[in-house]
């Protein structure tokens, strides 16, 4: 039996007080489980049930395609449909006979020679799992474990068979055909148990079977399964420690565009400010020109024209504000409300600055041009 961690793995010196309750009471449940008997298997474990009808499925499926190599070759290689199904077994072959493709990861990944003995293993390892109280997870199609949970925990593993690489270099070299690598079975098996941060591998040895090393990996499994809830606990704290400092992130972002905003508003207020002052030089330039004998109509219109300049100017409604938020007595609401009434009349003066009377002002007014 090997182990295999990680550097970054949680260690049993990092569990918590609690953690370490849970694990000398799965260790203390341990002691009481009777041996477990293999009895005569009539049918599977039920959460390995889909399991089995895939792996008789995949091994029909190869022996029909090995019959229809054989009836293929005495045809003398027919051009019927059955060539293809030899071609997929002239295939399986050179992959050790494997029920799945090789580079495709599986719960089981096993040969047609191997696949009843990994099923066996894999109904004794969930039958020992619940006799212990864990949760033995129901295998669908598409998953590439086989999983046990308890505690919160989850404990992975895949039972593999053992393939050896071979070269068949039956024309010899000397032909110009090249080597041909074949893969074939070793009869060996292995049990791979994964956790986040580390696992156990478990295989056949010398003189020692794999089904009889089983009663001590589930020594193992109560120190695995608290582990694995250490470091799930780590990773969440971590995780936790991410979200927070993207919420932060978030928020000095939301005040940069909040301060931008604010900087921009200025800006605005500034040339709304510019705007009204050039229009009132320019009343005061037309107020010199105009003798006083031009009548009523020049009064009109300079009246109209610093109506206009008080509408752009800002200064008023500014002050008014920050007076007023000082004291507290206006809500932020009050002062959105004034803003969307003011917009509404400089709208309608802005319409009737579009005439002619109005065409004479200048849309933008360089500072230096003009004395204070």
């Amino acid at each position: 039996m090997r182990l295999l961690t990680y550097d970054w793995a949680q260690s049993v010196e990092t569990l918590l007080e609690s953690e370490r309750v849970t694990l000398a009471r799965l260790v203390e449940a341990e002691s009481f489980i009777p041996r477990y008997a293999r009895r005569d298997r009539t049918s599977v474990h039920i959460a390995l049930r889909e399991l089995q009808g895939v792996l008789q499925t995949s091994a029909e499926e190869l022996h029909k395609a090995q019959a229809a190599h054989l009836n293929a070759d005495r045809r003398g290689r027919s051009k019927e449909p059955a060539v293809q199904l030899g071609q997929t077994w002239r295939g399986a072959v050179r992959e050790g006979l494997l029920l799945f493709p090789k580079h495709k990861t599986n719960a089981l990944r096993v040969t047609l020679r191997g696949w009843e003995r990994a099923l066996h293993i894999a109904d004794d390892l969930f039958s020992m799992a619940s006799m212990r109280g864990y949760e033995a997870v129901a295998w669908k199609k598409g998953d590439k474990t086989l999983k046990i949970r308890s505690e919160g925990a989850e404990l992975e593993f895949r039972i593999m068979e053992k393939l050896a690489r071979v070269q068949d270099d039956a024309k010899g070299s000397a032909t110009g055909t090249p080597y041909e690598n074949y893969f074939v079975t070793t009869g060996m098996m292995s049990i791979h148990l994964s956790r986040f941060g580390g696992g156990i591998e478990v295989v056949d040895g010398d003189g020692t079977s794999l089904e009889s090393q089983l009663e001590e990996l589930f020594d193992r499994i109560p120190r695995e399964f608290v582990l694995d809830l250490a470091q799930n606990r780590e990773r969440q704290r971590d995780e936790e420690a991410s979200a927070q400092a993207r919420r932060a992130e978030l928020e000095r972002e939301r005040l940069r565009d909040l301060e931008a905003a604010r900087r921009k508003k200025l800006e605005h207020e500034v040339q709304s400010w510019h705007r009204a002052l050039m229009v009132r030089q320019y009343a005061q330039e037309i107020e010199r020109a105009v003798s006083p004998d031009e009548g009523e109509a020049a009064e009109i219109w300079l009246k109209w024209v610093r109506a206009v300049a008080d509408e752009i100017d800002p200064t008023s409604k500014r002050c008014h504000q920050l007076r007023h938020t000082a004291v507290g007595t206006t809500a932020q609401e009050d002062i959105e409300d004034a803003d969307a009434s003011n917009d509404t009349r400089r709208r309608a003066i802005r319409a009737s600055m579009e005439g002619p009377d109005f065409e004479a002002v200048p849309r933008v007014w360089p500072l230096r041009q003009w004395p204070t």
